[in-house]
C-alpha cells in the first residue's frame, strides 16, 4: 500500500505549487471540467485566445509584425475562422531563419525547449511562465487518463542522463513527481534488470516512455521470464506506435497502452483516453489544423499535414505551424468517453529508429538528435544510418562555419555512446533526403536488434 501518495496529493503538492505561486492545480481542476464542454464552446473559447495571439504577435514580435504587413493584412481584418485559415502557414525553415525575431519583446522567457532535430536541425525556443504552467496541467490530466492520480508513483523510459542531475532536481523528482528514469540513450541488460526489479519493489501506478523503448523493455521481460509487472496504466510518446509494438507491451504488462502525441515545441498535442477510439486534440493549448499538399483542408478519414497554433505560448507565437507530421482527423465526432475534443484517428510518419553497438547494446535515435544534432558546430544538418553492427554512416549538410572541429566531435560521440568498436565515416551531401513518405529520419537501423 502506498501511504506517501494521499499525503503527498493533499498536502506536498498544494505547498509546492503555493511555494513556487504556480497555477497549475487550479488549471487541472479547470481541465478536468472543459474536456466535457460542448464543441462549440470550446470553439469559442479558442477563438478568443486566436485573437488575443494574433493581436499578441503583430504588436510585440517584429517577425509576425514584417510578415503581416508584407501580406497587406492587420490584425483587426481577421474576423473570422475564414479569415484565419487564409493566413499562410508557418515552415520549419522559416522558424529556423527567424527564431530570435519570433520572441516576444514584452513577455517572460521562463521555460526553454530544444526540439529533438526531426529536421536534421534541433531548434531552441521558449515558452513564458503561464503557458508553461498551463501545458503542465495539460500533461498532468493525461496521466489521469491513464490512471494515474496525483502523487502517485511513476516510471519512464526517456533519454534522461542521470549525471545531469542537480541535487534539487533530483529531490523535486523523488518526493514531489516520484518518478523514476531508464535512460534510452543506452538499454543494456543491466540497466533493466535494475529497473524490473525496482517496479517489483515498488509498483508502479504509471509507465510511460518513447513507444520503442516500451517495446523493447517488453521483450527483455518476456525473453528473461520477469513477471509480476502490472502498472495501472501506461503511455507511450515519442514517435509512432506501431500495432505489433503495442501488442507486444500490453501482453507482457497486463495493461491497456494509451498513445500520447507531442512535439518539444508544444508539449501535449493530443492523447488517447482509455477507450482508444483516437487521439482527443488538447484544444484548451492547440488549435489543430490537417492540411493536403495543395493546400486544402483534409477531410475526416484522409490524410493531411498537421498544423497547430499554439494558444497559450505568447513568448514565442506559433501560428498555423506546420510541424510536418502526417495525421488523419478521425470520421467519428467524439469518443464514447463523453469528452467532447475532436479526435485524431491515427498519426502518421514520426518514426526515430533505434541504432545497436557492436555489443548488442541498444541506442535510442530519438535521444541522440539532441547530441549528434544540437551541440556540433558547423552542421546544417545531420543523418545515422547503420548497415552493420560496427558501422555507422553519417550524412552530413556543412554550413559556412564547418571544420575539422566538428568531425573530432563526432568521433567523440560515437565513441562515447557506441563503444571503441563502433566505425564510422561521414558522406557529404547538399541535402538529406527524405524517406518515400515525405519525413526526414535522423536514424536509420537496418540491423537486427537482439530483443526482437
Amino acid at each position: 500500500m502506498d501511504l506517501y501518495q494521499p499525503f503527498c496529493k493533499h498536502i506536498v503538492l498544494p505547498l509546492q505549487a503555493k511555494w513556487e505561486q504556480s497555477p497549475y492545480l487550479e488549471h487541472l481542476r479547470y481541465l478536468q471540467k472543459s474536456q466535457y464542454f460542448p464543441i462549440e464552446k470550446i470553439r469559442s473559447i479558442q477563438w478568443k485566445k486566436i485573437q488575443a495571439l494574433i493581436h499578441h504577435a503583430y504588436h510585440h514580435t517584429s517577425f509576425y509584425r514584417e510578415r503581416f504587413n508584407q501580406a497587406g493584412i492587420a490584425p483587426e481584418d481577421i474576423q473570422s475562422w475564414d479569415d484565419f485559415k487564409s493566413l499562410p502557414l508557418l515552415t520549419k525553415s522559416e522558424v529556423q531563419q527567424h527564431c530570435e525575431n519570433m520572441f516576444a519583446d514584452n513577455t517572460d522567457r521562463y521555460i526553454s525547449f530544444l526540439t529533438s532535430g526531426s529536421t536534421g536541425k534541433p531548434l531552441k525556443g521558449y515558452w513564458n511562465k503561464d503557458s508553461s504552467q498551463f501545458k503542465r496541467a495539460c500533461g498532468r490530466r493525461s496521466e489521469l487518463w491513464a490512471g494515474c492520480d496525483l502523487g502517485e508513483r511513476i516510471y519512464c523510459l526517456y533519454g534522461n542522463p542521470e549525471k545531469k542531475l542537480t541535487f534539487k532536481l533530483r529531490l523535486r523528482r523523488t518526493l514531489l513527481r516520484r518518478v523514476s528514469y531508464l535512460d534510452t540513450l543506452q538499454l543494456t541488460d543491466e540497466s533493466m534488470t535494475r529497473f524490473s526489479r525496482l517496479m517489483l519493489k515498488k509498483p508502479p501506478a504509471l509507465l510511460w516512455g518513447h513507444a520503442h523503448a516500451l517495446y523493447h523493455f517488453a521483450c527483455f521481460l518476456k525473453k528473461n521470464g520477469i513477471t509480476g509487472i502490472q502498472p495501472k496504466g501506461m503511455y507511450s510518446a515519442g514517435m509512432v506506435l506501431h500495432d505489433w509494438e503495442r501488442k507486444k507491451v500490453e501482453e507482457v504488462l497486463h495493461c491497456p497502452l494509451q498513445d500520447r502525441y507531442g512535439c518539444e515545441e508544444f508539449g501535449l498535442i493530443a492523447c488517447e483516453c482509455k477507450k482508444k477510439e483516437g487521439f482527443h486534440i488538447n484544444t484548451d493549448s492547440h488549435y489543430v489544423e490537417f492540411i493536403t499538399a495543395d493546400g486544402k483542408e483534409a477531410q475526416p478519414g484522409s490524410r493531411g499535414f498537421i498544423v497547430v497554433t499554439d494558444l497559450t505560448n505568447h513568448a514565442m507565437p506559433f501560428i498555423r505551424y506546420n510541424i510536418e507530421d502526417i495525421g488523419i482527423p478521425s470520421r467519428q465526432p467524439q469518443c464514447s468517453c463523453g469528452r467532447t475534443q475532436p479526435l485524431i484517428e491515427r498519426i502518421e510518419g514520426r518514426l526515430a529508429d533505434f541504432l545497436v553497438t557492436p555489443e548488442g547494446k541498444m541506442v535510442s535515435g530519438i535521444s541522440l538528435t539532441d547530441h549528434f544534432g544540437g551541440s556540433i558546430p558547423g552542421i546544417e544538418q545531420i543523418q545515422i544510418i547503420q548497415e552493420k553492427s560496427d558501422h555507422l554512416l553519417i550524412n552530413l549538410v556543412k554550413d559556412g562555419s564547418f571544420s575539422d572541429q566538428a568531425i573530432e566531435q563526432i568521433e567523440n560521440l560515437v565513441l562515447e555512446f557506441f563503444g571503441k568498436n563502433m566505425n564510422f565515416n561521414c558522406q557529404f551531401l547538399d541535402e538529406i533526403p527524405k524517406d518515400p513518405s515525405g519525413k526526414f529520419r535522423f536514424t536509420i537501423c537496418k540491423v537486427t536488434h537482439e530483443h526482437t
